[in-house]
């Protein structure tokens, strides 16, 4: 447990109230009961296959993704605002593959991508953690 704590730490800003808060929301994630994945098989990298924005929603994409199982995987995060739904389709990316699925807009969300929220000249700025191609679908994140 604690090493998680202190990996999360070191992902995100130092010495900042928003740094604390963005570090407590994703413990929260990891940590809760409802979500209580084992340390192992938390993260793991998923291809993006395809990517929409949700109707009726600013800030919604549709990530349609190839997580290893051989089973698509749906994810919906509130990127709209930084990323181009074209930009990322063929990107490897990180993901929580153990949560819950949640219902957002009317459609279930089986997961969350994980990405760096920090603030660029005055505004919020958010960093999709994107990994290398050469990653395969499912390799776990440790």
């Amino acid at each position: 447990m604690a090493d998680r704590s202190l990996a999360i730490r070191r992902m995100l800003p130092a010495g900042t109230g928003r740094g604390r808060r963005i570090r407590n929301s994703i413990w929260g994630v990891l940590g809760s009961a409802r979500g209580a994945p084992s340390p192992s098989s938390i993260m793991g990298a998923v291809k993006a296959k395809g990517c929409q924005p949700v109707k009726k929603s600013e800030k919604l994409l549709r990530f349609t993704l190839d997580d290893g199982t051989g089973t698509d995987r749906q994810i919906l995060s509130g990127i709209a605002k930084w990323y181009k739904p074209e930009e990322l389709v063929g990107k490897t990316l990180m993901a929580i593959v153990n949560l819950p699925p949640r219902k957002m807009m009317g459609q279930e969300s089986q997961g969350m991508l994980i990405s760096a929220v920090h603030t660029e000249k005055g505004e919020e700025a958010l960093n999709l953690l994107i990994l290398d191609d050469k990653i395969p679908a499912g390799a776990k994140m440790c």
